[in-house]
Formats: C-alpha cells, structure tokens, sequence
C-alpha cells in the first residue's frame, strides 16, 4: 500500500552546499546567483514509490538588512534579500512550501563575514513530531544532516512512521542513518545536472 510522503528540507544548509558545489564547478559565482534549480529531481528516488501528492516544505530563515557592520555587509545583506525572493518564487513554481523558521545572523570571523542561520532545525524537528501525532502513517523524508534532529526522529519511528534520510553523498551524518529505515544520496553529478535542466 503506497503512503504519503512529508518532505523537510533544512533550506539554508541545503542552500550553502548547492551555491558550495556551483561555485566550485564555474555555473555560478557566489550565492546570489543561485536562483533556480529542479530540487524534486533530488529527491525523486526518495519518493517514487509514494502516493502523491507529495507535501514538501523547504524551512528558511528570514533575511534582514544589516546596517550595523558597514557597507559591505549592508550590500551583501540587501543583495541576499532580493535572491531570497527570486528563490521563493521559483520554489512556488515547483509546489515547494517556503515555511519561515528561525534567522539568519551575521556574524565577523577575522576579517570575513560570515552568515549563520539559526532556529531552523528546531523547527523542522517540532513540525516531524507533531505530524507523527497527527497522522496514522507517513511517510517522513528528511533532508538535513543535522544531528539536532535525531530525538524527533526517533519519536517519528516509535509512532510507527517510516523514515528516508537524503543527503548528499559525501556528507552523511553515521547518527541520522542509524536512526532511520532507508537512505538515499545524490551526488556533484545529480546537482549540476538539476542545475542545467532548470536554467536550460
């Protein structure tokens, strides 16, 4: 009997680990230029076999403009806020829901900025828990590697839920696979071809 499927992807690390990848292979230059790419196509393996629809949910943080650490950030923070908005729309357009979760911080490191998103697995972890209370069987696919999520993971196993981890295939987290049913990767090879078939 085929079940449906409940989608959590943790946007922002997800997010850095594309624009990590892009960059690297020259499609794109920083992570501004990221404004489309087919993430269903990521995560299809997970799900061929499920009843559709298929509900997934990208956690994001919410963007703010920084004027407090000079012009350089103040720029960088307003140029994230306008691809922010490009990459929801796109999201839509592929039936993603964009659920706002936590923030994402500024903070100096040396002579770098660095931007950190906190509060989202967080979320991401109450949502799994309250839908495995909700629901008599689903199917719960998580796309992040964060070890925070672990305790709702095994609440989601104990209601009698089935499990898919997705991560990307050289950064998988030993802890989630071992608290899950089934784990899929995708690879450089998965990302760049996602990339190309959306900005075809």
């Amino acid at each position: 009997m085929k079940t449906p499927a409940n989608i959590y992807i943790d946007g922002e690390n997800l997010f850095y680990q594309l624009v990590d990848i892009l960059t690297r292979e020259g499609l794109i230059k920083e992570r501004t230029e990221l404004h489309k790419i087919d993430l269903i196509a990521l995560f299809l393996a997970a799900v061929k076999d499920n009843q559709r629809p298929v509900n997934v949910r990208y956690y994001g943080t919410k963007l703010h403009v920084i004027s407090s650490m000079g012009e350089e950030v103040l720029a960088q923070s307003k140029k994230m806020i306008e691809q922010s908005s490009i990459w929801r729309a796109w999201l839509k357009k592929q039936k993603i829901e964009f659920v706002t979760a936590g923030n994402l911080k500024a903070r100096k490191r040396g002579e770098n900025i660095v931007f950190q998103e906190k509060g989202v697995d967080v979320r991401i972890a109450v949502d799994m828990v309250q839908a495995a209370y909700q629901h008599q069987s689903l199917h719960f696919v998580i796309v992040s590697s964060d070890s925070d999520v672990i305790p709702a993971l095994r609440i989601v196993k104990e209601r009698g839920h089935k499990i898919t981890y997705v991560a990307y295939r050289s950064k998988l987290n030993r802890a989630i696979v071992a608290n899950v049913d089934n784990t899929v990767t995708y690879s450089k090879e998965d990302i760049i071809r996602s990339y190309n078939e959306a900005n075809k």
